[in-house]
């Protein structure tokens, strides 16, 4: 799997989370490989969560680059270019499916990371199963 180039203006969507973090690089999900104090970690975006990889430095297993749904979703047609990522309409964390083509498309990697930023920062203060409602403007 490729990693996408790191662009450090990525990180103000995140600083309220991710302070302190350096960004290496991202997956073909819109995730992020991060550094803080010479430590490395892997940051899901779908589910606002962050893992240590440093037991796998500098090697990234296939289970955090989802490896099987990317193949999935190759062989459907959909492809990323070098400032895209496989975006979801509706996020996992709230119930969208992973592997549902439906649920799927082409975005652009800081786009969807600015998305997935404020939708965390909006959301950090609610108990699980909180019942949230989506507003989709163009």
């Amino acid at each position: 799997m490729r990693l996408r180039k790191a662009d450090q203006r990525l990180m103000k969507e995140w600083i309220w989370l991710l302070d302190g973090y350096k960004l290496l690089g991202g997956g073909p999900l819109g995730d992020l490989i991060l550094e803080k104090d010479q430590h490395h970690f892997w940051f899901d975006i779908n589910s606002g969560r962050i893992k240590s990889v440093d037991d796998t430095w500098p090697e990234l297993p296939d289970e955090f680059f989802m490896a099987n749904l990317v193949a999935k979703l190759e062989d459907a047609g959909l492809t990323i270019g070098s400032n895209e990522c496989f975006a979801f309409k509706i996020p996992p964390i709230v119930g969208g499916k992973f592997d549902d083509l439906e649920n799927v498309y082409v975005g652009n990697w800081e786009e969807y990371n600015g998305w997935m930023a404020s939708f965390h920062y909006q959301t950090k203060d609610l108990p699980d199963g909180a019942k949230i409602k989506l507003k989709v403007t163009e």
